[in-house]
């Protein structure tokens, strides 16, 4: 129950917030909407457990806000679950609802406008009218996706459990695996509903066609209100990644607030720089091999000449969208725990590919489908061969899906937790698990660093991603 009310609140707050945000992004001629943008997306660039902690820095009973204002809100429990799967699920669901209203036909409310037609009757009719199925699966992604995570609630839960933390504490806590594989089924339950429910909608026409961009009328008063609301949403996304820097720089939180470097130290010598190797090289693999295997294989379900098959592939590819990591990774250690990869960082870059397949899939999917098929026909008219044509033809013209696919499996595998916290010893360990670690000895200060360390590295990684698409695309 637990899960199911914290899951559906904050599946409610998100879905609403988000759309907010998509639509004043899209809707309007507010400045800056990149640089808003990015500030929006940023909390997924930190582990889901860093949203937690970093709250508790805030709001916590020595937080920094609570010592500020001598006020406690008693932010551990459903509360504070909420509060930090809210600022968890909100980029998720932002970046879908700004492609959903990207592919609007915005030649709609040319028509409305010439009509007279209310901008309230608009919104309600037309706009909320045309995404409705898109919304539903918006929601039960979101729903989805906390319903299953243990980051949030391990850190900020206290003695409110929910079925993955109660997962996590029985295999990683007691070893109780049998007991662990029937709450990994219940796990499954909702992911499976999201599947089949967003099969059956993408079955259907979709109320999108791809058009011009929407052109917003002139409205100041309404920018600046826009451009306030935005302000806000960000300075709250991004507040427990702000509170990093204000913890990890300080000699003693919060008896001692005096800048120090100590604590980068400790974190050096604590092993966090074999863990970052061990990160980025994992990454980097998970990366290079996931991208390469789903764009080979969007390419050959998109040109199977057997219909049944293709459908077959591709729902393989998409199931892994909604199979929850923690789930993925207890799976993986009842299946591989007698082979030889178990236990090296094989296993977590193959976890981690099958973690994150779907969107990468997708993209090159939906990429490969907009090259003209007569461009093939001609390729193997001249006797190109395919890996050839794919080579010199195909991926030079969809080298900016590439260049996504590539930074979406980095990105999630330096961040992830939920599937390699079972897999991972301290040969292969990850630096995000260095999180779990120092706040389980109550080094908050060192957590704090791990967090920014990542957080820097990504970083890094987007910057040198767009330059790429920049110059070389």
């Amino acid at each position: 129950m637990n899960s199911i009310i914290a899951a559906a609140c904050t599946t409610l707050i998100s879905v609403i917030l988000a759309f907010g945000l998509a639509y004043i992004i899209d809707r309007s001629n507010i400045k800056g909407k990149e640089v808003w943008r990015a500030l929006f997306i940023l909390p997924m660039l930190v582990p889901s457990i860093a949203h937690g902690f970093g709250l508790i820095n805030l709001f916590g009973d020595n937080g920094l806000i609570t010592q500020a204002v001598g006020v406690n809100i008693n932010l551990y429990g459903l509360k504070g679950i909420v509060f930090g799967s809210v600022i968890y699920a909100l980029p998720i669901a932002f970046l879908m609802f700004s492609d959903i209203l990207k592919y609007m036909d915005t030649g709609i409310y040319d028509a409305c406008r010439t009509l007279g037609i209310p901008k309230t009757k608009v919104f309600f009719d037309i706009t909320l009218g045309l995404i409705k199925k898109q919304l539903l699966i918006v929601a039960s992604t979101v729903f989805t996706i906390v319903f299953t995570d243990y980051g949030v609630a391990l850190a900020i839960g206290g003695k409110v459990n929910t079925l993955p933390v109660l997962l996590y504490r029985e295999v990683i806590g007691l070893l109780d695996f049998s007991k662990g594989g029937f709450i990994a089924i219940v796990l499954l339950i909702p992911a499976i509903i999201t599947f089949l429910l967003s099969r059956k909608i993408n079955n259907v026409e979709l109320d999108q066609v791809n058009s011009s961009a929407y052109t917003a009328t002139r409205n100041k008063a309404r920018d600046i209100l826009y451009t306030a609301i935005c302000a806000i949403a960000a300075l709250i996304a991004l507040m427990p990644v702000i509170s990093y820097i204000g913890i990890g720089f300080v000699e003693q939180y919060p008896n001692n607030m005096t800048f120090s470097l100590k604590h980068i130290q400790a974190v050096v010598y604590g092993g966090a720089g074999n863990a970052m190797y061990n990160s980025l090289i994992i990454s980097l693999s998970t990366a290079l091999i996931g991208t390469a295997a789903a764009y080979l294989i969007a390419y050959v379900s998109i040109r199977l000449p057997n219909k049944f098959m293709a459908r077959t592939i591709y729902s393989l590819a998409v199931f892994p969208l909604v199979i929850p990591g923690i789930v993925l990774g207890l799976g993986y250690i009842q299946f591989f725990s007698f082979t030889p990869i178990y236990g090296t960082a094989y296993i977590i870059i193959l976890v981690n590919i099958m973690h994150f397949f779907s969107t990468p899939y997708l993209l090159a999917y939906n990429s490969q489908n907009k090259i003209p098929g007569e461009l093939e026909q001609v390729a193997n008219t001249m006797g190109i061969k395919q890996l050839k044509y794919i080579k010199d033809i195909l991926a030079p013209s969809t080298s900016v899906t590439i260049m996504n696919m590539f930074s979406f499996f980095f990105i999630n595998s330096m961040v992830t937790i939920s599937a390699v916290a079972f897999l991972s010893n301290t040969k292969n360990m990850t630096i995000a698990l260095m999180i779990n670690q120092y706040e389980a000895q109550l080094l908050f200060e060192e957590a704090s660093v791990v967090v920014l360390l990542i957080l820097c590295v990504n970083l890094v990684f987007k910057w040198i991603a767009s330059l790429f698409k920049k110059y070389l695309f």
